[in-house]
């Protein structure tokens, strides 16, 4: 997956080429990268939003989401409104993910053609299940990284913006499963006794 997600990269940017250049304007802020830092017991599923947020343009966003491959099962990801709202202006995006070592990732690339995308919000949701084995109390990193990040218009130099990260975690809780609740006995009426049914009497 690593070739095809380098390529995707490099075929997007040899699109920029055959486009009109939009002006230059700089970065307006510092954006911030960010996953969230949550509890969970063993056995439990979890969605994990990565989001940006913050005043910026960009042209190119190279992101990796990385956790263990042994405390953590990826169940499936899905884009958030910030990948498809970049999609929708035109850009070309991917979601992946990869097992190295024993750590698993979730990675996103952007690359905009044309205009920058801008918007905030979740780029992508992990759905991911703490392993049963897990002891409580352990801390499981949710290590956000950003490979490459800039703006580019046509005919000017790649500005590599400046950015912030927030990691995340997932501190695993005691299980606590609900408590069967114990049935109430019925108390069965005590049932009256028999009402005896009198000796007709012979007739003289």
């Amino acid at each position: 997956m690593k070739r095809i997600f380098s390529a995707f990269i490099a075929f997007a940017m040899m699109l920029s080429f055959f486009v009109f250049p939009s002006p230059l304007k700089a970065e307006r802020s510092i954006p911030n990268f960010s996953a969230p830092s949550i509890t969970a017991a063993p056995g439990e599923t979890v969605n994990i939003p990565v989001r940006i947020s913050g005043d910026y343009e960009a042209h190119g966003l190279d992101l990796r989401l990385f956790f263990s491959n042994s405390m953590l099962i990826l169940e499936g990801f899905e884009r958030g409104e910030m990948l498809n709202s970049a999609q929708a202006s035109g850009g070309l995006t991917i979601i992946d993910s990869k097992v190295e070592g024993d750590e698993n990732s979730v990675r996103v690339g952007i690359i905009m053609p044309i205009g920058p995308f801008t918007s905030e919000g979740v780029i992508f949701t992990a759905r991911l299940t703490v392993a049963s084995n897990v002891a409580p109390g352990t801390v499981i990193p949710l290590t956000v990284r950003v490979k490459d990040f800039f703006y580019m218009p046509i005919g000017e130099p790649q500005q590599n913006l400046s950015h912030s990260v927030t990691s995340g975690k997932i501190t695993v809780s005691s299980s606590s499963p609900n408590p069967t609740p114990t049935p109430k006995p019925t108390n069965s009426p005590t049932p009256a006794p028999a009402t005896p049914t009198p000796t007709p009497r012979p007739s003289s």
